[in-house]
């Protein structure tokens, strides 16, 4: 009789010890490679590019880097945004991370975009990686990544 009690056990005190794994169900943070833009007039800080003000094709705008004499575009996306009474906003995902992305208008204007990454190991997640700041231009520096930034053109 006392031996059943003690299989019991040992399954028990096994099945409690493989159940305490600190990662189970954890919901990891994905890695952070996109941002938000919008193109505004410098003068009266209307949108350029969506909206009643535009004077842009949104279509005939590209976000691409450089890899040697090789091209590679980044997707831009129109994408809604309820916090500026419907206007949209692009959005762009830059992977892999090249070096220097350029923005091209469709009138021939290039920005330079400069994206600094962080990278840090987690314990369940592996390495995760964000951007964690853009400077445009050389002159302007955006710091939020999670915030719609803004592009006065």
């Amino acid at each position: 009789m006392t031996r059943p009690i003690n299989k019991s056990l040992i399954l028990l005190i096994l099945l409690i010890i493989c159940s305490c794994d600190p990662c189970r169900n954890l919901d990891c943070l994905a890695s952070k490679y996109d941002f938000e833009f919008r193109i505004l007039a410098g003068d009266t800080g209307k949108d350029l590019v969506f909206g009643p003000d535009a004077q842009f094709n949104p279509e005939e705008f590209t976000l691409y880097s450089l890899q040697g004499n090789e091209r590679v575009e980044y997707g831009l996306q129109p994408l809604f945004s309820p916090y500026y009474d419907g206007d949209t906003t692009f959005y762009a995902e830059v992977f892999p991370p090249l070096g220097p992305v350029f923005l091209s208008y469709p009138n021939g204007k290039i920005d330079t975009l400069v994206l600094s990454y962080t990278q840090y190991d987690t314990e369940c997640c592996g390495r995760i990686t964000e951007v964690r700041e853009l400077t445009r231009n050389n002159s302007e520096k955006f710091n939020d990544l999670w915030q719609i930034l803004e592009f006065t053109y």
